[in-house]
């Protein structure tokens, strides 16, 4: 939105107030739509991904334990009393795509269920992983 006159010296006085105190504009002035000089996200980019990386790689590591235990199938049947639409091999298979990576949109489209059926039964056979991991430590 273009600025009126009072509007635009209102804002060059302030602009040059804030240089004087040493305020440097991200944004390109010069231009009307003021794009920014620099994308200072990218320059974290690679730092906040290592970091996301890292911390993706922990939880996954963790999360594959559950598939490993000797009640896993007990767990999913479990889990599934709970809800009629999903049965016990649909659970294990949601829990190995979750364990992948896998989006919850994604593997809702592949089994053809809700995402909030898929993260409802995420969040159950995560809750026994958190008893699982509590019985591991004792």
């Amino acid at each position: 939105m273009p600025l009126n006159h009072q509007n635009k010296q209102l804002q060059i006085k302030w602009y040059e107030r804030l240089k004087s105190e040493g305020f440097e504009d991200i944004e390109n002035t010069a231009l009307e739509s003021r794009p920014l000089l620099e994308l200072h996200s990218v320059r974290f980019a690679t730092q906040y991904g290592r970091q996301k990386q890292i911390k993706n790689s922990k939880y996954y590591e963790r999360v594959s334990h559950l598939s490993c235990h000797a009640s896993f199938d007990d767990i999913c049947s479990t889990v599934t009393n709970h809800f009629n639409s999903v049965t016990k091999d649909e659970a294990q298979i949601i829990w190995d795509m979750h364990v992948d990576g896998k989006s919850e949109r994604f593997i809702a489209f592949k089994v053809n269920r809700s995402k909030t059926c898929v993260h409802q039964v995420i969040e159950r056979l995560l809750e026994w992983l958190e008893f699982y991991d509590c019985e591991r430590d004792n």
